[in-house]
């Protein structure tokens, strides 16, 4: 998603991600000329995504992606603490990666992963499986001008109904000059 988005000049970055610890995934995009069009997109890629077994591979290599190696010393160690404490131990980790190397040599993976893309972009994604009323603990934001809002609004209103997208100004949370 991020190549073609960026290659088709409807987002200076953006990607999805999930958090393995936690189960949350988002999506995020910035420097949008058209945050609708970005959306409309981005679900139009993966509904209409090719069959692609490779990524299967670079699916399943996602997992171990992850390195606090950049981050400094006292960073790693908090880090570490505080997965000791979440009862993410060392042999939980390893146990989990184990799982994740046996399950990608299942027979079919790609048709499984490819049947469950609407569950795991869906909840981000407006227009892509279920409402995103219906995401559970769902957090969405926008950050821009009045004309964003609006071209949201109308695309949200499209693909899952009319929805109230609530504005936030500078002035509800700081003193402003």
């Amino acid at each position: 998603m991020f190549m073609k988005t960026w290659a088709a000049g409807l987002a200076y970055s953006n990607g999805y991600s999930y958090r393995q610890n936690t189960g949350f995934v988002s999506y995020y995009a910035e420097r949008c000329p058209d945050v609708s069009e970005t959306m409309r997109f981005v679900v139009n890629e993966l509904k209409t995504a090719e069959e692609d077994p490779g990524l299967t591979d670079y699916a399943v290599a996602q997992v171990f992606g992850y390195s606090r190696a950049p981050s400094r010393y006292e960073q790693r160690g908090e880090a570490m603490a505080s997965d000791l404490i979440d009862g993410y131990t060392p042999e939980v980790v390893k146990a989990f990666r184990k799982k994740v190397l046996d399950f990608k040599d299942k027979k079919n993976l790609n048709d499984e992963l490819r049947s469950r893309m609407e569950s795991a972009y869906g909840p981000v994604l407006t227009g892509y499986g279920q409402s995103l009323s219906k995401s559970k603990d769902g957090i969405f934001f926008l950050i821009g001008p009045e004309e964003q809002f609006k071209m949201l609004e109308n695309y949200i209103e499209t693909t899952e109904g009319e929805q109230t997208v609530y504005r936030l100004y500078p002035r509800d949370f700081w003193l402003t000059l």
